[in-house]
């Protein structure tokens, strides 16, 4: 478990210098927006020489540097609103359908049947040989393995890792939502960017933008996913437990009789 643990925190996290790449793109993008939106409501602007110190001083003293702060400010922030409610609403919506369904989720006498049938077609594959076939009494035996050598600190520690994994998928997703905006700027005011290669690019970033929503999907409900497992498996095992007691008692009622 810990060695899970820690594979996934650092696959999912990445090096240390990806959190500030992610900083500096999402600055340079909102600065961006801003410099298309100034020169689109005010005026093309020209940069200062950093020799006329009286000019950029001039600049922030006189108060002229409030106007673009102020737009990069709506946009950065507006942008960061916007990205956080749609993910957040259609999460939402589809995170509380999954929920309710593994909450609702009850293993039938059919689904019982499907697994042994499952368990049959693996157990006669020639391709891969198991190195024992696969029972019911296999399964319950891995499962109370696991139940007694996991301790609830590591269960813990592994949901608080789903948490900060989490949030690096919430944060790439409204980097992309972000990227996709300004790059559709980039193919309106840059003459020589390309049908093609805007085409490509947004094509991937949608992609890149699916798979992400997806993951934190699959990590959202994963927690609830586990404890569901867990409980229809209890179930299961007091039913069987229950089965194998009124099978003993028929039969001891049946040597009774018999004698």
């Amino acid at each position: 478990m810990n060695w899970f643990l820690s594979f996934a925190d650092d696959y999912l996290r990445g090096k240390e210098v990806y959190p500030p790449a992610r900083r500096i793109l999402n600055f340079l993008f909102s600065a961006s927006i801003t410099s298309f939106l100034f020169e689109k409501f005010y005026f093309k602007y020209q940069w200062m020489d950093i020799s006329d110190y009286k000019g950029i001083l001039n600049f922030f003293i006189k108060g002229d540097f409030f106007i673009p702060f102020s737009i990069f400010i709506i946009v950065h922030f507006g942008l960061w609103i916007f990205s956080s409610a749609l993910f957040s609403v259609t999460m939402t919506l589809k995170s509380s359908k999954v929920l309710k369904n593994i909450i609702n989720y009850r293993f039938t006498k059919k689904e019982q049947k499907d697994v042994r049938k499952a368990a049959k077609l693996i157990n006669k594959n020639r391709v891969i040989q198991l190195p024992t076939p696969l029972t019911e009494e296999a399964f319950m035996g891995v499962y109370e393995h696991i139940k007694r050598t996991v301790p609830p600190e590591q269960i813990a520690a592994f949901e608080a890792v789903l948490e900060q994994q989490k949030k690096h998928l919430e944060n790439n997703f409204i980097l992309i939502v972000k990227a996709i905006i300004v790059i559709t700027l980039y193919f309106f005011t840059i003459k020589h960017f390309g049908v093609l290669l805007y085409s490509a690019v947004i094509l991937i970033l949608v992609s890149v933008l699916t798979v992400l929503w997806w993951l934190y999907l699959g990590l959202d409900v994963l927690p609830a996913a586990m404890r569901k497992f867990d409980s229809v498996v209890q179930e299961y095992l007091q039913l069987r437990q229950r089965f194998q007691n009124e099978s003993a008692s028929v039969q001891a009622n049946t040597s009774v009789s018999s004698l």
